[in-house]
């Protein structure tokens, strides 16, 4: 088919698309816009509004970096947001939704898939006398989204694929499997089905962000076959639009784009009322019927107004939440703030229940700014508060933060005594995912001091919690965890069958943070071995996962990876480009391990080169980087008196340690 080159050639192919049941259709909250419901960031900004937070910019906190489900499960875990959610009851459907039942009455759109919460498609497909079940199948609960009838051409499939406002018990599980970066397999397949296997030839995008980073564009992006021609309408308002619009190259189009891909796809920036009036025109035998809604931004608000009275009746709660919602993207040092505030009231007020959480989320974030003794600190008094108050859940959460705290300074005893702790607390709760948590860091603890069998047992206990407890997610860190075990007892080809297994889990339930950080140690394996064509190919596909995710944290750890691979290639000028990227994002995030590391390597390579001074003032910025953290001062001294280039540790604390002898040996030839 002839690409076209304005909006009056595509048109008629969209017409005929339709007519000949070839096109489905993928929208996002755009097209609820005109029924008075608000967009995302439109959302956010009212609930960031409220919350008060002036020093941070609202933007770091809104999609693509915090796609919207995962900020209203940030605000789901410390608050009643059913107030919330029930906005998206408001409205009546608009010319997009009736145009949308129109053509599913008349069987020529067989497969509409949302990722919106709100009933408006429902409600006019009921408008046209279809009813669910029997006319078309509605899926947004998994048993519904297994038995979508794909090749029954008498029924019409509406997909919800983050759940629908009628269900707010299953949204609570979409929401936390979203902020988990998890995709279950039923929705996979469904994004497979709508972008790769369907019977369909087209995708007409409608009101789409693409800012479903944690879940849907990283898993669209991944699709091995990108068969579909996909119709990108960006919406643009008549009066800014040049003439009736424009049509470019879809692969050309900037910013968030999983389908750049997709060969022969089209964007369309055009004003979206007047494409769907003459998709109307052209596909229906009845006079188009313009339809908004006039719900007001005031009436919508108020939902805002019932969450934010019930947040306050907890007055430090509004600072705890902000602090979380930073935590998400990484803003360790404006949650540090927050988190104090919290602390701060709750002491003030003396709410020792709620200090005692408060001070978990102080004590992570001071553990990802490397501020270990701070982090110790807060959780002991946690501990305490949560001890008098009763509060079981609380002391093992701030256990289990001691614990890392110490495991990341290389104190395994005591990172065993308090992961310990936090088990005997989880099996008195019968907390099956804490003990499977802490029963695999266990393993972890152990196999890092070479107790290589008792940590392997561990681990296969969780492992077994975990599958018994259906927990998906735990059962993809575990396989990990176990890769990273076999390794450090020196047998690769256990780690690999484990790592392998890890990832192809991972693949199958849509945990890309998972699969690219079991990606990223398994290409670490490799380099150890010595085998760096296997190695860049696992270290690129974790890149590749990172920057999907907008992790940027992930993106910076295996950018040091791959600056080492180059390193030890004998490339030293292609691993300063890498490690350069990765201290840059070092610096951004205030992540001092990831500054230490890549000043390290650029020091190794600058030296290679014979380039004095750059590798004199990387050694100087590490060592001043390093100061006040004695694990980093002990890495850098160590890094100096090796022979060969020092390898950063992996993602799990203490497999460097165990393995550090293997960059010693002889080198094999390169593969």
């Amino acid at each position: 088919m002839p690409q076209p080159a304005t909006i009056q050639d595509v048109i008629p192919q969209i017409i005929s698309s339709i007519r000949s049941r070839r096109l489905a259709v993928f929208c996002g909250a755009g097209i609820s816009f005109n029924s008075g419901l608000p967009l995302a960031n439109h959302l956010i900004e009212a609930v960031l509004q409220r919350i008060d937070i002036p020093d941070v910019p609202h933007q770091v906190l809104m999609p693509p970096r915090l796609p919207f489900e995962a900020f209203i499960e940030a605000l789901h875990s410390e608050s009643d947001v059913r107030p919330l959610l029930e906005l998206f009851k408001l409205g009546e459907p608009n010319t997009n939704h009736l145009l949308l039942a129109k053509l599913a009455s008349r069987r020529l759109l067989p497969t509409i898939c949302t990722t919106n919460f709100d009933a408006l498609i429902e409600t006019a497909l009921e408008a046209e006398r279809l009813r669910a079940g029997q006319d078309y199948h509605i899926a947004f609960r998994d048993a519904e989204l297994e038995a979508i009838p794909w090749g029954d051409a008498r029924i019409a499939r509406v997909i919800k694929l983050h759940g629908s406002v009628a269900d707010p018990e299953n949204m609570a599980i979409t929401l936390r499997q979203v902020s988990h970066h998890e995709l279950s397999g039923h929705r996979q397949r469904v994004i497979e089905n709508m972008f790769s296997t369907g019977s369909h030839d087209d995708v007409l995008i409608l009101g789409y962000s693409c800012s479903d980073v944690f879940d849907l564009t990283p898993h669209i992006e991944m699709l091995e076959r990108k068969t579909k021609r996909i119709l990108f309408v960006d919406h643009v308002p008549a009066a800014t639009a040049p003439g009736d619009g424009e049509v470019t190259d879809l692969s050309a189009r900037p910013d968030r784009n999983p389908f750049r891909d997709f060969g022969g796809s089209r964007n369309l920036r055009c004003d979206t009322d007047i494409l769907m009036a003459a998709i109307w025109r052209g596909c229906l035998d009845e006079p188009y019927q313009p339809k908004t809604s006039t719900v007001s931004r005031a009436v919508w608000e108020a939902y805002v107004d019932r969450w934010y009275a019930g947040l306050i009746k907890v007055p430090a709660s509004r600072f705890n939440i902000a602090g979380g919602l930073l935590t998400r993207v990484s803003a360790w040092t404006d949650a540090v703030r927050y988190f104090k505030r919290a602390v701060e009231i709750a002491e003030g007020a003396g709410d020792e229940l709620n200090q005692s959480g408060y001070l978990s989320g102080l004590g992570t974030a001071y553990t990802h700014l490397n501020d270990y003794q701070r982090a110790i600190a807060c959780n002991l008094k946690g501990i305490e508060l949560a001890r008098k108050t009763g509060s079981s859940f609380n002391e093992a959460t701030n256990a289990q933060n001691i614990a890392n705290a110490y495991q990341r300074i290389g104190d395994l005893e005591q990172a065993y005594r308090y992961h310990k702790h936090a088990a005997e607390i989880a099996i008195a709760l019968d907390n099956k995912e804490g003990i499977a948590a802490a029963f695999a860091a266990l393993g972890v603890v152990l196999s890092s001091v070479n107790r290589h069998e008792e940590g392997i047992d561990h681990l296969r206990q969780a492992f077994s919690v975990a599958r018994e407890d259906a927990n998906l997610s735990e059962q993809v860190k575990t396989l990990g965890s176990l890769g990273d075990a076999y390794l450090r007892a020196q047998q690769p080809l256990e780690a690999e069958s484990y790592y392998r297994q890890g990832i192809d889990l991972a693949g199958k339930i849509g945990l890309k943070e998972a699969e690219g950080k079991i990606l990223g140690n398994l290409g670490l394996m490799y380099l150890m071995l010595d085998q760096y064509v296997e190695a860049t190919s696992c270290l690129e596909q974790s890149r590749a996962l990172a920057i999907a995710l907008a992790d940027v944290s992930g993106e910076g750890k295996v950018l040091g990876a791959l600056g080492l691979c180059a390193l030890k290639q004998g490339d030293p000028q292609r691993s300063i480009d890498f490690d350069m990227q990765s201290l840059r994002i070092g610096h951004a995030i205030g992540d001092a391990e990831m500054q230490v590391s890549a000043c390290i390597q650029l020091y190794w390579a600058h030296a290679l080169l014979g380039n004095g001074g750059p590798a004199a003032q990387f050694l100087a910025e590490a060592r001043s980087t390093a100061r006040g953290y004695p694990h980093l001062a002990r890495r850098v001294e160590d890094a100096v008196r090796e022979s060969t280039p020092y390898l950063p540790p992996p993602q799990r604390p203490g497999l460097w340690r165990a393995l550090s002898g293997w960059l010693r040996r002889p080198k094999r030839q390169h593969r």
